[in-house]
């Protein structure tokens, strides 16, 4: 017989809950289907992508207006998140899916990205990561694709001892640490912050 708080238990789950009396082992459920691509993870960079909010204003100034959209955005991190908004702070250079030639185009940035992060990217053991070293490390097109459409999304950390959501302008970009729902919805937002929803999940 195992204990479990103190008390004994005929089963002890991987999520150390209770077996038997009626108690289910939901470590074994299966995401839902409906649920497929609601939600990212944030922009992982795997490399010196960021730059000084000064820096990157100061490419603006030379630049088309045109830059401010592809050169970079605000970067949303777990403590900015909790202290909204995050409309100050570092920049990341962004050429999405640009090839070499494109990026290239933005010679500021793509000359900074090229002395800071390829000296340590070409010698990645993966290859995508080694090849496109102007690129950030994960590529997210799903994420990329949705967000296109959208003025702002919704965003939480991935981990946190209370779960709760934030909305974001499209301009701040989601880092790693950031589970991403592409949506702009209200009504999205209220479920989502909903005791029904903090329970249930």
């Amino acid at each position: 017989m195992a204990i479990l708080d103190g008390q004994p238990v005929s089963t002890i789950h991987a999520d150390l809950t209770a077996g038997g009396n009626g108690g289910s082992d939901l470590t074994g459920a299966l995401p839902l289907k409906e649920n497929a691509g609601w939600s990212y993870f944030g922009l992982c960079l795997a490399g010196a992508f960021k730059v000084p909010s000064a820096t990157a204003q100061a490419w603006l100034k030379i630049a088309q207006p045109a830059w401010q959209a592809e050169l970079g955005r605000v970067e949303a991190h777990l403590q900015r998140l909790r202290h909204h908004p995050p409309l100050a702070g570092d920049w990341v250079i962004d050429f999405a899916l640009l090839d070499e030639a494109q990026a290239a185009l933005y010679e500021a940035p793509f000359a900074y990205v090229e002395e800071h992060v390829k000296p340590v990217r070409i010698g990645n053991k993966r290859k995508a990561r080694a090849e496109k070293w102007w690129r950030h490390g994960e590529a997210r097109p799903g994420l990329r694709s949705k967000l296109a459409r959208l003025q702002r999304y919704l965003a939480t950390p991935e981990t946190a001892k209370h779960r709760f959501f934030v909305s974001f302008p499209i301009s701040v970009a989601p880092e790693h640490s950031l589970i991403v729902i592409p949506a702009d919805s209200d009504v999205l937002f209220g479920v989502l912050s909903s005791r029904l929803h903090i329970v249930w999940r």
